[in-house]
């Protein structure tokens, strides 16, 4: 206990050099709304132990400490975002690029930007600019699909072959009662 709370102090005093370029919902890999351990199992899959965004200590290897400090920082709980809303749509293609290796993707023009959804490669949305089709076929993805695509309710279309997905198809793909393609 007392190792755990001196690590915590410690990293809450040490230079954040890749903060500005990370955001709170980067952390809740799982959608749940908690950063928790769960989310840290995620992150090391989805990042390794060597991307340098995610080294937030400088140690050169993303660890358990990174994921602490970005939690002593940002805070365990992460706002909530309303089911069916375009932010609940961001964050959920937020966490597909994370598990699936976005940056190394063939394409991923906007991806992670401010832009519009409809700006993102792949995607389109409808007239509520909520996520109606992903068009990711045959662009690298690598890694498993995260549960939080769950929640793009508004879903007709899922284009994800020809790319490096592991894992099976998650039963929750049945409960999406808009999609017409797979």
């Amino acid at each position: 206990m007392f190792r755990s709370l001196f690590v915590v102090s410690l990293i809450s005093m040490l230079a954040v050099p890749a903060l500005g370029q990370t955001t709170a919902a980067d952390a809740d890999f799982d959608g749940s709304g908690t950063v928790d351990i769960a989310d840290f199992l995620q992150f090391v899959n989805a990042f390794g132990t060597t991307n340098a965004k995610y080294d937030l200590d400088g140690s050169g290897e993303v660890d358990i400490a990174d994921f602490l400090q970005f939690v002593n920082v940002y805070g365990q709980k992460v706002q909530a975002v309303p089911v069916g809303s375009v932010d609940r749509d961001r964050a959920a293609l937020v966490a597909l690029y994370h598990a699936t290796d976005g940056e190394n993707w063939e394409n991923n023009t906007n991806w992670l930007s401010n832009q519009s959804l409809n700006e993102w490669y792949g995607v389109l949305t409808n007239a509520q600019g909520r996520v109606d089709s992903l068009i990711l076929s045959s662009n690298r993805l690598s890694g498993p699909i995260p549960d939080s695509l769950r929640n793009l309710s508004n879903l007709e279309f899922l284009g994800l072959g020809t790319n490096q997905l592991s894992g099976p198809i998650p039963e929750w793909v049945g409960t999406l009662t808009n999609l017409r393609h797979l």
